[in-house]
């Protein structure tokens, strides 16, 4: 007597049935975080946020950025590698926490011209400055932060000043 699962129409079955649910499954993964400029800049916000405590978090943040932020921060790790004498990590030399913020972002909106757009970011505690004097350092203004494209999704550029030169000493001392 055959079992029935060895039958052919049984093992059709199956296949369709696992084709159905490999289609349902497939249609629920969620895009990457960073598959819109808006998602590039609330990924790197929220690891931000995380990384007080959790000292991953600065590596995911710093995998959000842009080219140009990358340069600059491997430069600044390099040196400070060299003046500490160990290995140190371009993310190491990102600040964690909201120390600037101060306020929750609300909103992310682009404005995406081919492979660059302008990330509009607006915060819960949005209002001018000159609306209250007193709490005038936790007021904030919307934000503008640069994204662009590349092959794995899109990164931002936040400005970073440029690494100053080497200063160099005459006589070779």
């Amino acid at each position: 007597m055959n079992a029935p699962w060895r039958s052919a129409a049984f093992v059709l079955g199956a296949g369709g049935l696992a084709g159905v649910l490999a289609g349902v499954l497939a249609g629920c993964t969620r895009p990457a975080p960073n598959a819109t400029p808006e998602g590039a800049v609330a990924a790197f916000v929220e690891a931000m946020d995380v990384a007080p405590s959790d000292p991953r978090a600065l590596k995911k943040a710093y995998g959000f950025l842009g080219p140009d932020a990358r340069d600059n921060l491997k430069e600044r790790a390099e040196r400070a590698g060299k003046m500490q004498g160990r290995r140190v990590d371009p993310w190491e030399m990102m600040t964690d926490g909201r120390s600037v913020a101060l306020a929750t972002p609300t909103s992310y909106v682009a404005r995406i011209t081919g492979k660059e757009a302008d990330v509009t970011v607006r915060f819960d505690d949005e209002r001018p400055a000159s609306a209250d004097p007193s709490r005038a350092t936790l007021a904030r203004a919307p934000a503008t932060i640069h994204a662009v494209r590349e092959d794995d999704g899109w990164k931002i550029e936040p400005f970073l000043p440029a690494v100053p030169p080497l200063a160099r000493r005459d006589g070779g001392l």
